[in-house]
């Protein structure tokens, strides 16, 4: 379901933040962002250096660069390549060429074997569904599986560390964050005022939006976590309709491997309009060369867009309680199957609402952009 919407982290990101247990990152912002232009070369995105220098300096509109003329308020930067990339898709052949890589398919990495001091891997264990079991040995291991599955990994090897490997102090699988995200309002813009930027511009190589986000003076002073607003396209009841039933049906034709079960419309578990109309826009669906007509269209003949609603996404505050642990069921590779205990808590949940105290910052400017405040 990715769609392909790819931020960077900022220094800020990284710091310690008195109002924000256990925060700030145990590496420098630089040992990442050295790796960023690779990163974005990897995931074909339009390059961040060209959008925020040139895009975003030439393409504000006067009500844009209004709504950002204050202490308050700045814009960050969100891009999307062509398409959502498929790795294996996008990488198969390469990698099949590649004269010092070789790719084993299927091979699910099952325990992590380390030596009897515990103070490095020697082997991994390797299972197929099929019944194959194999022992590979290597001179360097790359635990590279996500998140998740790296903790599941980690605490199921348990050959010469009994609680996993890495786990003394009980911190694997802890921690665990994601972004929470909540529609949180209402805009209703003055007559004529044009958000290009706001609500995504087409590019040559992708996509572009900026969204709102708080400066860290007003994060410190207001003791906030960090987070941003994103405007999207209020959508009239007919067209979410019309919406949910096209991706109700699609999400049963496209299942493959379940033929008995490909019709039967009103077993299939969806997420409601409007959750997921705002997760995946029509730039986030559309090809991007209709993508790009379709915006050029709507932008010489299309009706102005008069209201917009509000998409606030949130960053996590650390927590230990936050976790994954294994279960006592076990898959079809005789593993510990693993469960999700996610907290979002009360600061996630006042920086979400702090939203709603948005609207007097978008309109204390000369050029309001709004006729009233959030709703």
């Amino acid at each position: 379901m990715w769609a392909g919407r790819s931020l960077k982290l900022t220094e800020f990101d990284f710091e310690k933040r008195e109002w924000i247990p256990n925060s700030g990152w145990p590496i420098a912002y630089s040992e990442l962002q050295k790796y960023y232009e690779r990163a974005a070369a990897i995931l074909k995105l339009p390059s961040f250096e060209s959008f925020r220098n040139i895009t975003l300096k030439r393409s504000l509109s006067q009500a844009e660069r209004a709504l950002f003329d204050n202490d308050d308020l700045k814009p960050n930067i969100s891009l999307w390549g062509i398409k959502p990339l498929r790795f294996g898709a996008a990488y198969k052949s390469r990698l099949a060429r590649s004269r010092n890589v070789t790719v084993y398919l299927n091979a699910n990495v099952t325990e992590v074997r380390l030596n009897s001091e515990g103070t490095s891997v020697d082997e991994v264990k390797i299972a197929t569904l099929s019944g194959n079991r194999i022992i590979l040995r290597a001179n360097v291991f790359v635990l590279a599986c996500g998140g998740m599955e790296n903790a599941r990994l980690l605490l199921v090897s348990r050959g010469v560390q009994s609680h996993g490997i890495g786990n003394h102090f009980d911190l694997v699988g802890r921690y665990f964050m994601d972004h929470p995200r909540a529609v949180v309002g209402k805009i209703r813009l003055s007559p004529k005022q044009k958000l290009p930027l706001l609500l995504a511009v087409p590019l040559r190589d992708g996509i572009g939006q900026i969204g709102i986000q708080l400066s860290e003076n007003t994060q410190r002073k207001e003791r906030l976590l960090n987070n941003y607003l994103s405007l999207e396209r209020q959508w009239s009841p007919q067209t979410a309709k019309g919406y949910q039933s096209f991706v109700h049906s699609m999400k049963v034709l496209m299942r493959r491997g379940y033929s008995g079960k490909r019709f039967t419309l009103s077993d299939v578990k969806l997420a409601k309009i409007p959750e997921l109309i705002y997760l995946l826009a029509p730039r986030e669906l559309m090809p991007h060369f209709l993508y790009r007509a379709f915006k050029a269209a709507r932008g010489r003949f299309g009706k102005d867009v008069s209201e917009l609603v509000i998409v606030n996404y949130c960053e996590q505050a650390p927590n230990p309680s936050s976790r994954v642990f294994l279960s006592d069921e076990r898959d079809k590779l005789n593993m510990n199957r693993l469960i999700l205990d996610w907290k979002v808590g009360a600061e996630e949940t006042r920086t979400l609402a702090s939203a709603g105290t948005a609207g007097p910052i978008f309109t204390k400017n000369q050029h309001r952009l709004c006729e009233n405040r959030c709703k």
